[in-house]
């Protein structure tokens, strides 16, 4: 799937969306490697869930120590995916709490990310039917061009 707002445009900083998957890590292989070929920067954003948060008595915590545990939580999945993308690229890294799919749209707004790749996802077609995909709904809401990567 790919939405084209922007297509057409120079790409110059890249949006990754990580969740530890093999389908996540094949999509920072992708921006990493269209990185290194168009000298553009990498964004890489983690996104804990609400279901994440309530599952780590998340709703008991002080800001403070939410923004800690939340950190650690993406720690492994963000160097993971800054291993991947390799030392030779201007890389950063940031988590966000809350529905993936509205913190990829936002993120990528915020940063003015000219393209924003990301690993598909599982969902049985009954699922992706009643619910609607991350990546579905990244496709709709974007403000710049997505790429799924399978």
């Amino acid at each position: 799937m790919t939405n084209t707002k922007t297509a057409g445009a120079a790409v110059r900083n890249i949006l990754v969306a990580v969740d530890g998957s093999q389908s996540s890590q094949r999509a920072v292989e992708f921006a990493a490697s269209l990185a290194a070929a168009t000298d553009a920067s990498l964004a890489l954003l983690h996104v804990l869930s609400p279901e994440e948060h309530s599952l780590a008595g998340a709703s008991a915590l002080s800001q403070e120590d939410l923004s800690k545990r939340t950190q650690q939580a993406a720690a492994p999945i963000l160097d993971a995916a800054r291993n991947i993308a390799g030392e030779h690229l201007v890389v950063t890294t940031d988590v966000r709490r809350g529905h993936p799919a509205d913190e990829i749209v936002a993120y990528a707004a915020q940063i003015t990310a000219d393209l924003i790749v990301m690993g598909s996802r599982g969902l049985s077609d009954l699922q992706s039917l009643l619910l609607g995909s991350v990546s579905s709904s990244v496709v709709q809401h974007a403000p710049c061009s997505v790429t799924i990567v399978r």
